[in-house]
C-alpha cells in the first residue's frame, strides 16, 4: 500500500478491525463473538514472549556493531530503562484519562500494561527510518541500541505489572 512496513501492518490491522465492527453493525450477528472465540484460543503470552519477540530482537541485533554499542552504553542504558518506565507510566495514565473521557471504565492496570506494550520502539522500523534520514553514526547507534534493549525492559515491566 506504499507505506513503510511497520505502518502498513498497523493500518491494515486497523482497517480489518473497522471492517469487523462495520460488518457486525450492518447485520452479521455473532461475528464478533466468533472472532473473539478464535482469539481466545491463542496463547498470546507464548506467541509474543517465545516467538515474536525473539525474532524481532534477533533481526534488529543483526545490524548492530557491539563495539559501537559499548561506546554509547550510558545513553543507551538510560533511554532503554528510564525512558521505557517513564513512557509506560505516562501512556498508561493518559490512556486511563482518555478512556474516562469516553465513559469507559478501564482499570488503570490495563492501561499501564498497554503503556508497557507500546513504549518500546521497533528496532527494524527505527533502523529503516534512520537509513532514509541519513542520521549520523552516534545518533544511529544510540537509537538502534536503545530500541533493542528497551524491548527487554518492556518485557520485565509488562511481566511485573
Amino acid at each position: 500500500i506504499g507505506l513503510p512496513p511497520a505502518i502498513g501492518v498497523m493500518v491494515t490491522a486497523l482497517l480489518f478491525s473497522l471492517m469487523l465492527q462495520g460488518l457486525s453493525l450492518i447485520g452479521f450477528p455473532g461475528l464478533e463473538e466468533r472472532v473473539e472465540g478464535l482469539m481466545n484460543q491463542i496463547d498470546f503470552n507464548d506467541l509474543l514472549m517465545h516467538w515474536m519477540l525473539a525474532f524481532l530482537l534477533f533481526a534488529g541485533a543483526l545490524h548492530v556493531n557491539l563495539a559501537d554499542l559499548r561506546s554509547y552504553r550510558w545513553p543507551i542504558g538510560l533511554l532503554a530503562t528510564l525512558g521505557v518506565l517513564i513512557a509506560t507510566v505516562v501512556i498508561g495514565y493518559l490512556a486511563h484519562w482518555v478512556f474516562g473521557l469516553f465513559g469507559w471504565n478501564v482499570p488503570l492496570i490495563y492501561c499501564l500494561l498497554f503503556g508497557a506494550l507500546i513504549s518500546p520502539t521497533d528496532p527494524i522500523a527505527v533502523l529503516g527510518a534512520l537509513r532514509t534520514a541519513n542520521a549520523s553514526k552516534p545518533l544511529k547507534t544510540t537509537i538502534v541500541g536503545e530500541s533493542l534493549f528497551n524491548d527487554g525492559t518492556a518485557v520485565v515491566v509488562f511481566t511485573v505489572l
